[in-house]
């Protein structure tokens, strides 16, 4: 296999940070762009930063992507989520909300690998 880098950036709480880091080593590991997420945070109204801003490339079309992994999901945050990022000018195919709290033990870092996966659209 070839050599694959990701730059990684600590966010959130422990396994909130492990399911970001495992779904972005997926996303990489299927030949997704890994985008910068900070664009976001210029937004005026809805300020924030998604945990991952990906396009995926398939048959010649591009679908861009964003990843959220939430510990405790409301109506109110994905509401908030929905503002800050498919209202965007970023051409966002969809937003992809991974309840954290619906893995049966996220501390087990390879369960909580396959139960991310299983939310990718790779």
């Amino acid at each position: 296999m070839a050599e694959i880098i990701i730059v990684h950036r600590i966010h959130g709480h422990s396994t909130h940070d492990l399911a970001i880091y495992l779904a972005e080593r997926h996303l990489k590991i299927k030949k997704c762009i890994l985008k910068d997420p900070t664009i976001f945070k210029k937004k005026f109204y809805y300020p924030g930063e998604p945990d991952i801003y990906f396009d995926v490339i398939e048959g010649g079309k591009r679908y861009t992507y964003i990843v959220e992994m939430e510990s405790n999901p409301t109506k109110a945050n994905t509401e908030k989520k929905n503002n800050q990022f498919k209202g965007s000018n970023a051409g966002i195919t969809d937003m992809i909300l991974i309840d954290l709290s619906k893995c049966e033990h996220p501390e087990n870092w390879i369960e909580l690998d396959t139960y991310i996966k299983k939310w990718l659209p790779i």
